[in-house]
């Protein structure tokens, strides 16, 4: 298995240019498109992870879900592939920061945060109309670019009708967002989301 690096070519096709991120999951790399001659994100799954099964499904419904949905605050997702062991995710190239990130340096305008609300709800409500819950509304899954909000990260997105992934006792989600049905290991829908939303208001 080859260590992630620049200039590494992913399925023949995408060359990684830069570190972006980290997650629970996996990295995000800046890389190039050679193909279609365009920048590119890379979500790269951890190489440790790959044996685990219900991760590696996981994985895939992001692109599954994610690959649904068109809509101007969403991160548009373009393919999903597996290089030498490593199982990755071609994203759209959002250049700015996580909402995470611009809250740590302080509240934002109201005007601001009126209209990423706006946005996102949106966003949102055509996944919701696709069967398609997000179930993780964080900052940290939020991209800003510009005067435009958009979401990100269906890792553990599921459909309305889809068998949750999962595990018998476990509870999928972040702490501080998580919804009293989702806390209790309860059924999921889109109030699951709207709640989430509403605590990043």
């Amino acid at each position: 298995m080859q260590r992630l690096r620049p200039g590494l070519v992913l399925g023949g096709r995408y060359r990684m240019v830069r570190h972006v991120a980290s997650g629970g999951m996996g990295q995000v790399w800046e890389a190039f498109d050679q193909t279609l001659q365009r920048q590119v994100a890379l979500k790269v799954m951890h190489p440790h992870t790959q044996d685990e099964l219900a991760l590696v499904e996981r994985f895939r419904d992001e692109a599954r879900f994610a690959a649904q949905l068109t809509h101007p605050n969403t991160v548009t997702i373009h393919d999903f592939g597996e290089h030498d062991g490593l199982f990755f995710l071609v994203m759209e190239f959002v250049d700015g920061p996580t909402l995470g990130a611009v809250l740590a340096a302080g509240p934002l305008p109201v005007e601001d945060a009126r209209r990423f609300l706006g946005q996102l709800a949106s966003a949102l409500a055509v996944a919701h109309e696709a069967g398609i819950i997000h179930r993780d509304i964080k900052p940290t899954n939020i991209l800003v670019n510009g005067d435009q909000a958009q979401l990100m990260d269906f890792g553990i997105a599921r459909s309305i009708d889809a068998e949750s992934r999962t595990l018998t006792g476990n509870v999928l989600g972040t702490a501080h967002y998580l919804s009293p049905e989702q806390a209790m290991g309860q059924t999921v829908g889109p109030p699951t989301d709207v709640y989430g939303l509403g605590v990043l208001a």
